[in-house]
């Protein structure tokens, strides 16, 4: 059986590395914001859906069989990433939908950096 668990968090990865990549973009040239996070857009637009796809079959089967054992048993540092990635698909809705973009722009770099932390909290902690 298929750990969607661990597929959640390979698809907010991906996710996250494409994010993390467009913001550096952005630091690098912040005059073509728009170029840059038109460049990406299918792509991010394409790892959101599988991201929420995964998501919703682990909403609908938890709801079938209840909370699968391996959802019980993840670390509290697994779930801020997961909550970190979330929070960086919000964030950059808000900024895509927001008419407001200077503050939606610096609520997802910030979301990017945390979920950079995390990340880094988690990988020091599994040496």
């Amino acid at each position: 059986m298929v750990d969607m668990n661990k597929e959640l968090l390979h698809a907010g990865y991906r996710l996250h590395l494409v994010f993390d990549e467009m913001v550096q973009d952005i630091r690098k040239d912040p005059d073509n914001w728009i170029m840059i996070i038109e460049k990406n857009i299918d792509q991010i637009s394409s790892l959101i859906s599988a991201y929420h796809k995964i998501a919703a079959t682990i909403t609908t089967n938890t709801r079938k069989n209840g909370l699968p054992v391996h959802l019980k048993s993840v670390s509290d540092d697994t779930l801020k990433v997961m909550d970190g990635f979330n929070d960086e698909i919000l964030t950059f809705d808000n900024f895509v939908d927001n008419s407001d973009h200077i503050k939606g722009f610096i609520k997802f770099f910030r979301a990017v950096n945390y979920t950079n932390e995390l990340l880094l909290e988690l990988k020091l902690q599994s040496k």
